[in-house]
């Protein structure tokens, strides 16, 4: 989608070097919050399994029917934010689950058309994210002009094509469910949405067979995506990735990996995979490492509340540099902190300057 510079908001920060004159602060308290709706897995999932039915797999459910008491719930080291709460706190909004009164309808999990099966793997209740979409529909008639939407998923279905599939039979799942998504996404845009954010998988991390299915699933979707005249901005966790890995100091990062004793969680005994789920300094079976602010990972496939913030803040520069109209203008911006960091420091954003919060 064709990068928009975000005139709007520069006659804001212009104006905000003046004095505040009457017409100033009324122009500053017009200003509504977005919405923000998020659909996919635990990429964007800020606590689905908090509450019961919990994910269906006795083990973390063990602990989760718990979350409360251990501040647990997100793949990520609890508390930590996650990307799309990052997002929305700089939208002055919240990204809660939808399961909780919130906006976001994410679970752990999901793949995207298909439930979870002892067959095909997964926590028995994950929502599928076409589900999730239809469920938000059913509840919401028609999409505010001003909400955003963000959808990341596919993770899961490339992951179980590549472990299980071989040959023609698992491209043509993948790309089978990457043009599934894509009609969730149009379902979407037919409902209303005007702003969609479409989040690509990181091709460029993980073992050759899956770095390839993560590329044929990225470029089927965006293939189905057009095809289907979709309006959306890419949300490029790939690059956002290449760039920390380039220079994990400017970033704040030490270890990009994640290997032994560079992810942001202790590993438990009898979880294989996907443990920051449980992870909090409370937790009776994963804990925060001392760095754990400052590695990419918080388990093997989930990255820790560092990376989040800084994904987080990707996503809000991909805002104001493509709908800049969403950016809220309210007089928080005159004490409030600065969210997020230089847009520059993603290379996507070099060298147009994306005014910041």
């Amino acid at each position: 989608m064709r990068r928009i510079i975000p005139v709007a908001t520069a006659a804001v920060l212009a104006l905000l070097t003046q004095s505040a004159s009457a017409a100033v602060l009324a122009l500053l308290a017009q200003s509504a919050s977005a919405a923000v709706w998020v659909f996919g897995d635990s990429n964007v999932d800020t606590g689905w399994y908090k509450t019961s039915p919990f994910s269906g797999e006795a083990t973390f459910d063990f602990y989760l029917a718990n979350a409360a008491l251990y501040g647990i719930g997100k793949p990520t080291n609890n508390p930590g934010p996650m990307s799309v709460e990052v997002l929305a706190t700089g939208l002055h909004t919240t990204a809660s689950p939808a399961n909780q009164g919130g906006t976001n309808y994410a679970t752990s999990g999901a793949k995207n058309v298909d439930a979870n099966t002892a067959a095909n793997g997964g926590f028995p209740n994950a929502v599928p994210t076409l589900a999730q979409i239809e469920a938000y529909a059913g509840r919401h008639p028609a999409a505010a002009s001003g909400d955003l939407f963000v959808v990341d998923s596919g993770g899961n279905d490339v992951s179980y094509a590549v472990k299980n599939l071989v040959g023609p039979t698992q491209a043509d799942y993948i790309t089978s469910r990457a043009a599934f998504l894509a009609k969730g996404v149009a379902f979407l845009q037919a409902h209303g949405a005007k702003h969609i954010i479409v989040v690509n998988q990181p091709e460029s991390f993980g073992s050759a067979d899956m770095q390839a299915g993560r590329h044929l699933y990225n470029t089927a979707l965006r293939n189905a995506l057009a095809s289907l005249s979709v309006a959306y901005a890419w949300g490029d966790l790939n690059n956002v990735r290449r760039d920390i890995v380039a220079n994990p100091a400017q970033f704040g990062i030490q270890y990009t990996g994640n290997g032994t004793g560079q992810t942001a969680c202790n590993q438990p005994s009898n979880i294989a995979s996907g443990w920051a789920l449980l992870c909090s300094a409370a937790s009776p079976v994963s804990v925060p490492s001392a760095i754990a602010d400052h590695v990419l990972f918080a388990d093997d496939e989930h990255w820790a509340s560092g990376g989040q913030r800084i994904l987080g803040e990707y996503y809000y520069c991909l805002v104001a540099a493509t709908w800049p109209q969403l950016l809220p203008v309210t007089l928080s911006v005159l004490t409030g902190p600065r969210v997020p960091a230089a847009c520059q420091a993603f290379s996507e954003f070099r060298p147009v300057s994306v005014p910041t919060l």
